[in-house]
């Protein structure tokens, strides 16, 4: 998703939770899934071009350092000024 690329996953985990079925991605449960995903990929540029910029924009806006600095300065500033 980083890199603006559509996923299918397994919808096992993190994965679950990270790919938005049908915005970000596909889950696949079985064989059949998973060809059917990346068929609809495959044939269709703007699924590919849509999915990977909600996947980019997902991946900006919840797991990039700018999302996660800010949130790590202020759990070690708590954590410092709790020890004092």
């Amino acid at each position: 998703m980083g890199l603006g690329l559509p996923v299918v996953s397994s919808p096992v985990g993190d994965a679950g939770r990270v790919v938005v079925n049908g915005v970000t991605g596909f889950h696949a449960h079985d064989a059949k899934q998973w060809q059917e995903a990346l068929f609809a990929l495959a044939c269709c540029p703007e699924l590919r071009r849509s999915m990977g910029h909600a996947g980019r924009q997902r991946a900006e806006y919840d797991y990039s350092y700018q999302a996660w600095a800010p949130k790590i300065a202020s759990t070690l500033r708590r954590l410092l000024t709790a020890r004092t």
